[in-house]
C-alpha cells in the first residue's frame, strides 16, 4: 500500500521514490543534528539578525507595548503580532493599527511590511 498523497510510479507528476531509510532505527540521532534541523526549519537565524523586526520590535513600539506584545511571524509583507490581553488587542486592532504600521515602515528595512495582524495570545 502506498502512503497517502504519494503518486504511483509512472503516474502524472513524476515517479514515486521512497524516502531514505534510517541507518539504524534503534540508534539515537545526535542532538546537534536534531537542533540544526529544527533551527533551520523555524528560521531562527533570520529572526535573531540584528536588523530583524523580531529583535527591533521594542524600538518600534516602545517598551510598554513591547512588554504586552510579541512578533510571532513576518512573511509576505504581513506582520503578525500576539497580544497578551483582549482589551489591548481591541485597542491595537481598532485604534492604533495604522500608527504602528507607519512606525514599522518608518525604518527603511521594514518598508516592505504592508499589513499588521494582531491576535490573542500570552506574549
Amino acid at each position: 500500500m502506498r502512503p497517502p498523497g504519494r503518486a504511483r510510479p509512472g503516474a502524472a507528476g513524476g515517479s514515486w521514490t521512497r524516502p531514505p531509510a534510517p541507518k539504524n532505527p534503534h540508534e539515537a540521532e545526535e542532538i546537534g543534528a536534531i537542533l540544526k534541523r529544527w533551527l533551520s526549519k523555524n528560521r531562527v537565524k533570520e529572526r535573531l539578525k540584528g536588523d530583524s523586526i523580531f529583535v527591533r520590535w521594542k524600538e518600534v513600539v516602545g517598551e510598554e507595548l513591547a512588554a504586552a506584545t510579541r512578533v510571532v511571524r513576518c512573511a509576505a509583507g504581513v506582520l503578525t503580532v500576539e497580544v497578551s490581553s483582549s482589551p489591548l488587542l481591541n485597542e491595537l486592532a481598532t485604534y492604533r493599527k495604522n500608527e504602528i504600521l507607519r512606525s514599522v515602515q518608518s525604518l527603511e528595512e521594514f518598508r516592505g511590511i504592508r499589513e499588521i495582524r494582531f491576535k490573542a495570545g500570552s506574549s
